[in-house]
C-alpha cells in the first residue's frame, strides 16, 4: 500500500502566510487537511491565533501517528494534543467552561494502512468522483440569515464597495456564530450539533469514516475555503475564482457566514491535497 501526494496549494485569504489558519501535512502512512476555526473573539492563545495555534498542534500530532492508528486512536490522539497544553497551562477547567476561547479545529485525513478517509468537523473530501460535503447545519442557516441582512442594506442604500469595508451583515449574525458553541460535541441528539478537535470529547455520530475501496484511487482532501471540490486543483481554483469575481461578498453565488474583506483574497484560508493510491 501507499499512495503519492500530486499536488497541494495551501492560501491564506490575507495573502500573508504567517496568518494562515489551515495546514497540510503529510507522511507516508497519512495525509491529512486542517482547518483551524477563526476565532469569534479577540483573543489569542500563546501569542497566536487559536485557529492557528490548533492547526500547529494538529499537524504535528498527526505527522506521529502510529502507522496502524485506527479512526478511533486518531481521535483521541487528536484530543489529547490540545489537552495536554491545557493541562500544562493549568487551563483545562476554564476552557471547559468556556468552550468559545478553545482552540479549534476541523481535521480530514486519509490513513493509508487503514484505508479509509476520516472526517471530523466540516473539512471535505472527493473520492474519485464523489464529493463529501460535512457542513454544520447551524452554518447554512447562519449564512441565510446574513445574505438577507445584506441585501436588506443594500435596499436601504449600502453598496457593495461598502459591505466589504464593513459586513455589517457579519456583525449581525456574530451572536449567532457564537452561540452555535453550545452545540460543539454535543452529547445530545441535536440537528444542530457538530463535531470539532478542541482537547475535549468528541461525539461520535457526528463524525464519518470513509472507506476507500480498489487501486488508482483519486483522493481530493480540503478545507472548506473551497465551496465547491474537482478533481484538480486547477478546477478547483478557477471555481473559486469566478465566483469570487461575481460575489465577493459570498451571500448570492454560494451563501457563506463571511466575504472577502478589502484587502484579503479571499473569503476563507483554504487547503487542498490530491492523492492517488496505489
Amino acid at each position: 500500500m501507499a499512495f503519492e501526494v500530486v499536488e497541494h496549494k495551501l492560501v491564506s485569504k490575507t495573502g500573508n502566510f504567517f496568518t494562515c489558519e489551515d495546514q497540510i501535512v503529510a507522511t507516508d502512512y497519512h495525509a491529512a487537511v486542517i482547518d483551524g476555526a477563526t476565532s469569534k473573539l479577540a483573543t489569542t492563545y500563546q501569542g497566536k491565533t487559536t485557529g492557528r495555534f490548533a492547526a500547529e498542534i494538529l499537524k504535528n500530532a498527526i505527522a506521529r501517528f502510529p502507522v496502524q492508528a485506527t479512526f478511533d486512536e486518531a481521535v483521541d490522539l487528536l484530543t489529547y494534543a490540545l489537552a495536554k497544553h491545557y493541562h500544562q497551562n493549568n487551563e483545562y477547567d476554564y476552557l471547559k467552561a468556556h468552550p468559545l476561547e478553545r482552540p479549534t479545529a476541523s481535521v480530514v485525513i486519509y490513513s493509508d494502512y487503514q484505508r479509509e478517509v476520516w472526517v471530523i468537523g466540516d473539512c471535505r473530501c472527493m473520492i474519485d468522483k464523489k464529493v463529501y460535503n460535512h457542513r454544520r447545519r447551524s452554518e447554512e442557516v447562519i449564512a441565510r440569515m446574513r445574505a438577507l441582512y445584506l441585501e436588506i442594506a443594500l435596499q436601504r442604500g449600502a453598496s457593495l464597495a461598502s459591505l466589504q469595508h464593513r459586513d455589517v451583515g457579519r456583525e449581525y449574525i456574530l451572536p449567532l456564530l457564537k452561540g452555535q458553541v453550545a452545540f460543539q460535541n454535543s452529547h445530545s441528539n441535536h440537528p444542530y450539533g457538530y463535531s470539532a478537535i478542541d482537547g475535549f470529547p468528541v461525539v461520535d455520530k457526528h463524525l464519518s469514516v470513509i472507506p476507500v475501496d480498489g487501486d488508482d484511487v483519486s483522493i481530493v482532501l480540503a478545507s472548506d475555503g473551497y465551496p465547491v471540490l474537482y478533481r484538480t486543483l486547477e478546477q478547483s481554483e478557477n471555481y473559486l475564482y469566478a465566483a469570487l469575481k461575481k460575489d465577493p461578498l459570498c451571500f448570492r453565488e454560494f451563501q457563506n457566514t463571511k466575504g472577502v474583506m478589502k484587502g484579503n483574497i479571499s473569503f476563507d484560508d483554504r487547503a487542498y491535497v490530491r492523492l492517488n493510491t496505489d
